[in-house]
């Protein structure tokens, strides 16, 4: 590739990461000078056609396009639809992300003999820079802290994992299931929750999940068949979860105000006690939440729909076939 094609290919990437980040920020793109190109090779980028724009949305998309066979990495910024300008990605359908920032965690494609999961981390607001090798988790899934900074998992030999993204990896006692507000892993011992070695629940119940909102709430699974909200001024919700959902994973809203679980065939939400839209039921496979909460977008088998929950009843779609779905601040 001759020099002047890398710098444009290298110009299109970095400012493709501005952009999300703007994008992630609530701000324009930038408009200043052309940054300087990186050295060595340069993947070609992936250049997507752009999206409808989904309106009184933030953030981007970031999802696993069935498309084609091999689960490629794309993402757009939902309010304007336009494409985010990625490296070319092959994945094994899965990707996690926080609350916030634009780091995500995506799986890579293993055989099927692998007891783990493979998986790398990409900034996309600086998608030429390494944001550490390749890690293996025996849980098959990856945990944020709510900030980004920090990433749980339990490794291939079934230890747990707390990584300081581009820092230090620190061993935890047990499975990292979650974040607490002060980004120390969380993790159970004899259906006990803890964090940063401290008792966090005492019962009742045993604990198999837990998740704080980032108002200070905590969710806790317990006994497998019940969901509490413990809301920041200690009042709890309790709700029952029918039969079905009780070996399904739930995903957390913002506030904890609710949860969903999938079924393969559709998606259930969970009123946790303060959802003013109740329980409701979407076609999908699988789905995120929008940062805020008041959106939820769902992969279907033709399409991604994206459908308000708060504050209105908007929809938008896209015409992608999705496997995995993360929605970024």
């Amino acid at each position: 590739m001759r020099a002047r094609d890398l710098a444009i290919v290298g110009a299109v990437l970095v400012l493709g990461g501005f952009a999300l980040a703007d994008s992630l920020r609530g701000g324009p793109p930038h408009e200043s000078a052309a940054p300087t190109t990186p050295t060595g090779t340069v993947p070609v980028p992936e250049i997507g056609v752009s999206q409808k724009p989904v309106r009184n949305t933030s953030g981007a998309l970031v999802f696993t396009d069935l498309t084609g066979g091999d689960c490629r990495l794309r993402g757009y910024v939902v309010p304007s639809g336009r494409a985010v300008q990625l490296p070319p990605t092959t994945t094994n359908c899965q990707v996690w992300a926080p609350l916030r920032t634009s780091r995500i965690a995506y799986g890579v494609p293993t055989v099927p003999s692998e007891a783990s999961t493979s998986f790398r981390f990409l900034d996309l607001s600086h998608p030429l820079r390494p944001a550490g090798g390749r890690f293996e988790s025996s849980t098959h899934t990856v945990v944020w802290a709510d900030s980004g900074q920090r990433a749980g998992w339990c490794d291939a030999a079934g230890k747990g994992i707390d990584y300081d993204l581009g820092e230090e990896i620190r061993p935890v006692p047990a499975c990292p299931i979650a974040y607490d507000p002060d980004d120390r892993p969380a993790y159970t011992k004899d259906f006990r929750l803890f964090a940063g070695g401290q008792l966090m629940y005492r019962g009742p119940g045993s604990v198999h999940d837990a998740h704080w909102g980032d108002d200070g709430s905590l969710a806790l699974l317990l006994d497998l068949n019940r969901i509490t909200r413990i809301a920041p001024d200690g009042s709890r919700k309790t709700r029952p979860l029918e039969v079905a959902a009780q070996d399904r994973r739930l995903t957390f809203s913002h506030d904890n105000c609710a949860a969903f679980w999938g079924d393969g065939a559709e998606i259930h939400v969970l009123d946790l006690g303060c959802f003013r839209a109740g329980d409701l039921t979407f076609d999908g496979v699988t789905a995120a939440w929008s940062p805020d909460g008041r959106w939820i977008a769902l992969a279907q088998p033709t399409k991604i729909e994206f459908q308000q929950l708060l504050g209105g009843d908007a929809s938008g779609s896209w015409p992608v076939r999705a496997g995995g779905l993360a929605w970024l601040r």
